[in-house]
């Protein structure tokens, strides 16, 4: 099934050269054709019907199925990753880093960290702390200069104390008063 591609040609105009540029360029489009018309009927043979596709649809049981299992392995795979990097890093260390790496990186080491870091670290008590702890001390301290005191330092760890624990007491009623949705 070849098809001929109708050249034009003016005698005037064309030489030798241009003749066969044309005629190489017919031949090569004749090779190509039964080539794409195999690719054409290959893809009609080979495909498949979307009848046939709905059928090897998965079931919903089965892809909570998938979630569960990829889930467990996303956590594996983090962990390994973690260690892997760990790892990696410290081989870039001095040797006193690299041993203060593997104590804090302990399990027991940093589950103590997250934990200090959710309760201690947490923002309206150390707001409180540095507020009550800056406008204590500037007061205690006029006070004590005024009355001929000594000014006691330990006065500024109390006061620090107490106003973190001001600023959890403020926090926490104020998200009894308006909970979080």
């Amino acid at each position: 099934m070849v098809e001929k591609i109708p050249v034009r040609v003016e005698k005037s105009s064309t030489t030798a050269l241009e003749h066969s540029l044309v005629s190489k360029k017919e031949a090569r489009v004749a090779e190509k054709q039964p080539a794409i018309e195999d690719i054409r009927n290959k893809i009609a043979h080979e495909a498949v019907s979307t009848d046939t596709y709905e059928d090897y649809d998965s079931s919903p049981e089965e892809e909570d199925e998938q979630t569960a299992e990829e889930a467990f392995v996303n956590k594996e795979i983090k962990q390994m990753a973690y260690s892997r990097t760990l790892s990696r890093v410290r081989k870039q260390m001095s040797p006193t880093e690299r041993s203060m790496s593997r104590l804090i990186h302990l399990p027991v080491v940093e589950e103590l960290s997250e934990t200090a870091a959710a309760t201690v670290g947490r923002p309206s008590g150390l707001i409180g702390a540095g507020i009550l702890a800056f406008f204590g001390s500037i007061i205690y301290y006029f006070t004590v200069k005024q009355a001929g005191y000594d000014y006691d330092f330990f006065v500024f760890l109390v006061l620090m104390a107490a106003g973190f624990a001001a600023g959890i007491f403020i926090e926490l009623i104020s998200r009894l008063v308006r909970p979080h949705h």
